[in-house]
């Protein structure tokens, strides 16, 4: 009916259950009121980019002190129900903030009329999509590419923000 094997694992999982039990301990009456405790989880909600620092801060001026440990651990649980906060800025928003000063470029690589290869340069303004001078050559070298972007830019009109591929060149 019942194995050796069982009784010993019942006895086991007994003897560990009774251990955490008695080493846990009495729970104890927390030590700052429910309104310190509904104060700092409201905080930690509508301020999001709040750390415990700045959330002590505010309750100083409010006349309560609490320790930032125990503001921690009340964020925590306020902010555990929370769906995640994207970190940082996204690329899309970036790319609006900042069209105007972002150019991009790249090299496409094609055949002419005698089937030789030929690489054609383009660089294009990613607020109008403008594309600005195109240049062709049999061979890129960095003093060619170095070359089509004086060409591009002419009266010093840069660009802020550069975008490319990791490529040689």
């Amino acid at each position: 009916m019942v194995k050796p094997d069982s009784l010993l694992k019942w006895q086991q999982q007994g003897f560990k259950l009774f251990w955490r039990l008695k080493s846990q301990g009495e729970a104890r009456k927390p030590r700052i009121s429910e309104a310190t405790m509904a104060l700092i989880k409201q905080r930690a909600i509508e301020n999001r980019r709040w750390g415990a620092k700045r959330i002590r801060g505010a309750l100083l001026k409010l006349a309560i002190q609490v320790n930032q440990g125990t503001i921690r651990r009340y964020m925590k649980q306020a902010r555990r129900t929370l769906p995640a906060q994207p970190r940082g800025q996204r690329w899309a928003t970036f790319l609006t903030n900042h069209a105007q000063e972002i150019w991009a470029c790249d090299f496409v690589q094609t055949d002419d009329l005698f089937f030789s290869t030929i690489f054609l340069f383009f660089i294009v303004e990613h607020s109008s999509r403008r594309v600005v001078p195109v240049g062709m050559t049999r061979s890129p070298s960095d003093e060619w590419i170095a070359q089509q972007i004086r060409e591009a830019t002419p009266f010093g009109e840069e660009p802020g923000y550069w975008i490319g591929d990791h490529d040689a060149q």
